[in-house]
Formats: structure tokens, C-alpha cells, sequence
């Protein structure tokens, strides 16, 4: 008799969270307050169009396997990390050494005096003129 409740037991509370998961599993956005969806939707698209203008250098890591990352160093020494690029957009490997503009999106991230550009995106890279030696 006591098998038989403690079995009872244990089937009702199995029973009882499964009905719980898949309750949660319905749950869709469409089910969230209106308030809730445009917070996410605006913390999604806080990538914005940044315009950098530097010079590119190419480094190798070769601890991870040679892994080629492209560097923008800008004219105060602030160096930013270049993701890929298909190759309609730019190539950058040809671009080494020279002097260009860099406008993709991304953010800005940091406190005031120590901001750091991450782009996640470029959408083009043009050769500018170097700029004038004072």
C-alpha cells in the first residue's frame, strides 16, 4: 500500500512539471507586454554607422593557426579591430600600409575618457590621401 502511494507521489509531481515546461515552451513574444518587445528590438539595433579614417597593418596569430586580423590604427594611436569582409566590399590585404576611410557599423563602448570603437560590420573601405605632415 505504501508503494503504491509513494508511486502515485511520484507520478503526480513528474506529471505536474511537465505541464510547468510545457507551459513555458508557449510562451511566445506575442504574449509579452508591448513595452517589453520595443526594449529588445532597441537593444538589438544599437549598432549604429561609424566613419574611421587610419591606416590598416596586418598581424598573424600563429598560436591559433594562422589567423590573419587587420588592425585600423587612427591618427591618436587608437587601434581598432577590422572584422572579414567579403571581398566585393574591399580587399584589405591590398590595402595595407595606405591611409583609408573605414565606414561600417558598430558601437562605441567604454566610459568617457577611455572609448573604444568595435565594428561589426564594414560597409566600405576607400584609399584617402595621407594626411598633411605638420
Amino acid at each position: 500500500m505504501k508503494r503504491l502511494l509513494i508511486g502515485m507521489m511520484v507520478l503526480g509531481f513528474v506529471a505536474s512539471l511537465t505541464a510547468m515546461a510545457e507551459e513555458k515552451d508557449a510562451t511566445t513574444d506575442a504574449d509579452k507586454p508591448v513595452a517589453e518587445k520595443t526594449v529588445k528590438a532597441k537593444a538589438k539595433s544599437s549598432a549604429a554607422e561609424i566613419t574611421v579614417t587610419g591606416k590598416i597593418s596586418k598581424e598573424e596569430a600563429k598560436k591559433v593557426g594562422n589567423i590573419t586580423k587587420f588592425i585600423l590604427t587612427t591618427s591618436n594611436g587608437d587601434q581598432i579591430k577590422l572584422p572579414e569582409t567579403k571581398a566585393e566590399v574591399a580587399d584589405l590585404e591590398k590595402l595595407v600600409g595606405k591611409d583609408v576611410k573605414v565606414v561600417g557599423t558598430g558601437k562605441e563602448v567604454g566610459k568617457k575618457d577611455d572609448k573604444k570603437i568595435h565594428l561589426k560590420s564594414i560597409t566600405s573601405v576607400e584609399e584617402v590621401a595621407a594626411p598633411a605632415v605638420k
